[in-house]
Order: structure tokens, then sequence, then C-alpha cells
């Protein structure tokens, strides 16, 4: 077997991202990084190439099959699986609230939002969007939040500093309300 078809295989059947460590443990070649970017780039140049609805991206330090975010509302039109996904307003403002100020204590996340956030975390945490990071060093030691790799899978991150500027996120907004 080809290491191009091995590797499109695994990537297509696995839903989270792939390491180049991973990668290699599977495929019983010596393929160093460069190697398997050569057959990433090769499959997406293929799947542009003939107009495919999907993509491999680099997400989370490793690679996973996508679709194209034009396509995304034809999939959400049939996929009712999207409920473990499914956030409520005030599940999204915590997590937002953790992404952009981790790590974070619920007593700094409710001083924020103004209301008590326990239910909300418990969601999170339970998702697996959020974990406990630690405690704080201060008198009584708080638990301190952050967000997981699954967060940065979902919402198609590489890292949390690729999260947008807050000037970035008002310029979209400003756009989308007018």
């Amino acid at each position: 077997m080809k290491a191009k078809q091995i590797i499109e295989a695994i990537l297509l059947a696995y839903e989270n991202s792939i390491s180049n460590n991973d990668i290699r443990k599977v495929v019983d070649e010596n393929l160093d990084d460069n190697q398997i970017i050569s057959i990433i780039d090769e499959l997406n140049n293929e799947y542009q190439a003939n107009h495919k609805g999907i993509y491999i991206d680099y997400i989370n330090n490793g690679y996973q099959m996508r679709t194209h975010p034009e396509y995304h509302h034809y999939i959400e039109s049939i996929q009712n699986k999207n409920n473990e996904y499914k956030l409520t307003k005030p599940a999204l403002e915590v997590l937002s609230i953790i992404a952009f100020k981790q790590p974070i204590s619920k007593l700094d996340i409710e001083s924020i939002r103004g209301v008590d956030s326990i239910g909300v975390m418990k969601t999170l945490l339970d998702k697996d969007l959020i974990m406990i990071k630690g405690k704080e060093d201060e008198i009584g030691r708080a638990l301190i939040y952050g967000t997981t790799s699954l967060f940065l899978e979902t919402f198609g991150l590489n890292n949390i500093t690729d999260l947008p500027e807050i000037t970035q996120i008002k310029e979209i907004l400003s756009h989308e309300i007018k």
C-alpha cells in the first residue's frame, strides 16, 4: 500500500486530528515531516482540482479531514448529531470568557457575567470543551479553568493564539449587523 492512500484513509476514518508521529506509527515507512506535508499538500491539490467538498487542515498540531465551510449548511440540514456541540448563548458566553481569559476562576467568570455560572461550566466540562487547569495560589485556592484540545478542534484552531483579537471581533460584528 502507498503511504498516500493510508494517510487519506486514516484521516477520513478518524474524527480527531492526527499528528505526524501518529501517522508515522500507522504507515510502515520512515516518513519525515516534510514528506508527510508533501503528501497532505498533494491530496489537497487533488481535492481542489476535482472540486471536492473536503480538504485536509492542520488543526490542534495535527491533520484532520474537514468539509469546506460553504457546504456546512447542507451538512447541518441532515445532521442532528450536532447537538453534542450545540451550545446555548450562556454556554458560548462562558466558553468565550474562558478562551480569552484563561486560566480563569469561576469567581472571575461570574464577576464578568454577573450571574452564577456553575451549571453552564458543568455542561462545558461534560462536553470536554473546558477543563480544570489547576488551582490559584491565593487564599481559598480556587480552581482555574481553560480550554481543551477538543475546543481547538471544534472551533478549527491550531492553538489558542489563533483566536481573533477583540478588535477583529468588533469589526466582524459591525459588518454582520448592517
